[in-house]
């Protein structure tokens, strides 16, 4: 059971990787793989060692200048990194609050 625990969150970090480098190539940029992974696993350490829920901020910042780190233009890294955050910490709250309203509304 660990092993496959370990290999899906794995999984989710290559997913979420990806999503970024998506957003990049979406913006008009053609960055690195590896660059836009390494980019993103530091921008997570900052996430799990900040105080705030959810790495808010922190995460941001990390992302935005990890990113530019790696030659991306700011405005990319910026808009790119708040794409990601949009799509992956924002807009599933959505579908949680509507089955929260319901699953509570019914008692």
């Amino acid at each position: 059971v660990l092993l496959q625990a370990f290999a899906y969150h794995v999984l989710i970090f290559l997913l979420d990787a990806a999503t970024i480098w998506a957003a990049v190539r979406a913006l008009g940029v053609t960055p690195s793989v590896g660059g836009v992974f390494a980019s993103f696993m530091v921008s997570t350490l900052f996430r799990t060692i900040g105080i705030m829920p959810g790495g808010l901020g922190t995460f941001e910042t990390a992302s935005v200048m990890s990113l530019k780190s790696i030659g991306l233009p700011l405005p990319v890294g910026l808009s790119a990194t708040l794409l990601f955050r949009g799509l992956s910490f924002w807009l599933p709250m959505f579908p949680g609050l509507f089955c929260a309203r319901r699953l509570l509304g019914k008692r």
